[in-house]
């Protein structure tokens, strides 16, 4: 049985900025980063709080400002990724 490596908070932002690209309605959007409500609720909370997807009727959508900080977050972890490898590589 293969488990699933536990996403850190990072990728789950990461996963809700992209969903919310194109506009995405908030029971789509749950169920896109497949979270529970309260843990859901809070990551959308933040991201609103924070200016990185703004709410426009119904639809989530990703602003400016969430879309600089998606690129960067993904070169952050596309860094943090490679680090891993080479870590790997050093202990064998």
């Amino acid at each position: 049985m293969l488990l699933k490596k536990k996403r850190n908070s990072l990728e789950i932002t990461i996963t809700m900025l992209e969903a919310c690209t194109d506009g995405i309605n908030k029971t789509k959007l749950m169920y896109k980063v497949n979270l529970s409500t309260r843990p859901f609720n809070k990551y959308l909370n933040q991201l609103v709080k924070s200016g990185y997807i703004k709410r426009e009727g119904n639809l989530y959508k990703l602003t400016e400002k969430g879309m600089k900080y998606l690129q960067r977050a993904r070169e952050y972890l596309e860094l943090a990724k490679k680090l891993e490898e080479l870590r790997k590589e050093i202990d064998k």
